[in-house]
């Protein structure tokens, strides 16, 4: 199946993003990645993140991925930032 680079696609995971929901994230980001090279991950509705998830995210960032922590928990935003995937806020 050929790319699609007109519309980016958000993908947005809710609740704990650890290792028990890492198989769910991967097969979405597999399946994504098949429709376009624009994917947004937006971790809004994320809880919690372990490092684990760190890795995840720092791989499809890798492939081009971008980043929303908008509205994103005081935790999950921290260890994003402190991760090095993100700028930090000042």
């Amino acid at each position: 199946m050929p790319h699609v680079d007109s519309h980016p696609v958000t993908v947005q995971p809710r609740g704990d993003l650890d290792l028990d929901a890492l198989e769910t994230m991967v097969h979405h980001l597999s399946q994504v990645t098949r429709l376009t090279d624009e994917i947004v991950i937006d971790l809004r509705d994320v809880t919690h993140i372990d490092p684990t998830a760190v890795g995840v995210l720092a791989h499809a960032m890798s492939r081009g991925a971008s980043l929303i922590v908008d509205d994103a928990s005081d935790e999950v935003t921290r260890l994003v930032e402190t991760s090095g995937l993100l700028e930090p806020a000042f």
